[in-house]
């Protein structure tokens, strides 16, 4: 069974550049705003993209193998 990390307290950050419509890969600004919850690498976390609007997605994320980048 997969454990997944949820945090209430999450904030919002933006990506660095926009997506292509073939992105296989997000980057973000900031991910010291996951609401303290500490992911290890490979671990699964669940995002919503664009929130409250016509466009919300909610997405499953790989936290990144490098745990220092974004």
């Amino acid at each position: 069974m997969t454990t997944r990390l949820y945090s209430s307290i999450s904030q919002e950050t933006s990506l660095v550049s926009a997506l292509s419509a073939g992105a296989g890969t997000m980057v973000v600004n900031s991910a010291s705003v996951l609401g303290g919850i500490t992911p290890a690498a490979g671990e699964t976390l669940i995002l919503v993209i664009d929130p409250d609007t016509a466009l919300e997605e909610i997405v499953e994320a790989i936290y990144p193998s490098n745990p220092s980048s974004t």
